[in-house]
């Protein structure tokens, strides 16, 4: 009666769910910058270079990511970089100088496009548009 739900649908599923975490971490900044102004002190200046300062550790990192990804695998990338991720955003709430979230703020985002490279060996021929 129940058709049994292949169990690449599950590894979707995950994925999508850490890769909106990881984007939604990525593009809300901008709703951190009056807070952590306060907060700190600082300057919208300081404050947007911790930005500017993610931007350039992800863009300098790609090309250390890739080969990481061929040495390695897409999926064990994947989850050490949604779980390294989940632990510097957790940090984050500790921070209590300027100078550590731009650490912070700028190793969280070393991995957070590790998905341009992930397709699912999961599905079959037939899923692969899915993936």
């Amino acid at each position: 009666m129940f058709k049994k739900i292949h169990y690449g649908w599950f590894i979707l599923a995950i994925c999508f769910i850490g890769v909106l975490a990881a984007q939604g971490l990525r593009y809300c900044f901008g709703a951190f910058m009056e807070p952590w102004e306060q907060e700190f002190s600082a300057s919208r200046g300081m404050v947007s270079a911790i930005s500017f300062v993610s931007f350039i550790v992800f863009a300098l990192s790609q090309p250390i990511i890739g080969k990481f990804i061929d040495k390695y695998g897409v999926k064990r990338i994947f989850v050490y970089s949604i779980v390294l991720l989940g632990v510097t955003t957790i940090l984050t709430f500790f921070a209590q100088s300027i100078g550590q979230l731009f650490i912070l703020y700028g190793v969280c985002h070393l991995f957070t496009r590790v998905r341009r490279g992930f397709r699912s060996n999961s599905f079959d021929r037939r899923y692969q548009m899915v993936s």
